[in-house]
């Protein structure tokens, strides 16, 4: 045999194998090996599922744990609002109560003072008019003193009764006074006119005088002596009234600048207390918006969880068939 019809032979027992071989595959293999294909592959996608569905549960866990740690930081610092608004909402009482004291502290002293002024006036008023009366009635002794004192033949009677009448419409001349004064004049009125040109004894004889011009004398010293008591008393009362005046004023000026401080820490306060209340609404809106985030993520969750579930317990189904 030559070589071209080996190879001939080889050839056609090749092609004679390959058919034998083609005619062997059933419609069963073919059934199997796709079966087999098909739970490769649902393997492959039950695992691909659980890698997925770690990977959602986590996050499901970082976030609530996020949104859990985001709702206690909002409890706390609404707690701390609390107080803080509690704090100052008694301060703010505490502050208004002590302006209302020291407004009514100061409206009180400017009607104190008021008082002081107008009293003053009127003992400033009392005391002119005494001292004035005073003044008057010194001047009058004096006057009859000097006319007293001049000798008989100089001092006409008449002269004498016209002083001492004048002394004697004083009221602070003591009645005692004014009766020995009123004889005095009575007596030396009873006299004859004509003695007046005629005789020395129409003038006001010092023997007839004596005991008058000794009480005046004494008048005038008490009455000096009341006066200069009075101008004391003035000048004290002067300077009682100026310094109570002075200490009003201290007062008012004290309590106006802590009226000040306390209104401007008022202001402070309010503006801190408006600026709590509007964190605390928005920090527990903020929580409760958490809270229900919080909710519906626990829902969702958990009913991925439930699906997840079921359709791996389906698939664990499937693969086992």
């Amino acid at each position: 045999m030559s070589a071209q019809a080996t190879l001939v032979g080889w050839a056609l027992a090749f092609i004679a194998v390959n058919v034998a071989i083609c005619e062997a595959v059933t419609p069963i293999n073919k059934v199997l090996e796709m079966m087999t294909e098909m739970k490769a592959k649902g393997i492959a996608e039950k695992k691909a599922e659980e890698v997925q569905f770690a990977k959602f549960t986590q996050w499901c866990t970082d976030t609530s744990a996020e949104k859990a740690k985001a709702i206690e930081a909002s409890a706390l610092e609404i707690e701390r609002l609390g107080a803080f608004i509690d704090k100052l909402e008694v301060e703010i009482a505490d502050l208004s109560e002590r302006v209302a004291e020291l407004e009514e502290d100061v409206g009180r002293w400017v009607q104190d003072k008021m008082a002081a002024t107008d009293v003053r006036k009127q003992e400033k008023t009392d005391y002119d008019a005494t001292h004035t009366e005073y003044q008057e009635i010194v001047g009058a002794i004096d006057r009859a003193v000097s006319v007293l004192k001049e000798s008989p033949g100089n001092v006409p009677q008449a002269l004498v009764q016209t002083h001492l009448e004048r002394v004697m419409r004083s009221n602070r001349v003591p009645t005692k006074a004014k009766q020995a004064m009123q004889v005095f004049v009575q007596t030396a009125g009873k006299q004859n006119p004509k003695l007046f040109y005629d005789a020395p004894e129409a003038y006001a004889y010092e023997s007839q005088s004596g005991g008058v011009l000794a009480m005046l004398q004494d008048l005038h010293a008490r009455f000096l002596s009341e006066m200069t008591d009075l101008e004391k008393q003035e000048m004290n009362a002067v300077h009682a009234c100026q310094r109570l005046v002075q200490r009003f004023k201290e007062q008012t000026e004290l309590a106006e600048q802590e009226i000040s401080q306390k209104e401007k820490r008022l202001a402070e306060c309010r503006a801190d207390l408006a600026q709590a209340k509007s964190d605390k609404t928005e920090e527990e809106t903020l929580k409760e918006k958490n809270e229900e985030y919080l909710r519906q993520l626990g829902e969702l969750c958990g009913q991925k969880q439930t699906d997840f579930v079921s359709r791996q317990q389906l698939r664990a189904e499937e693969l086992k068939l």
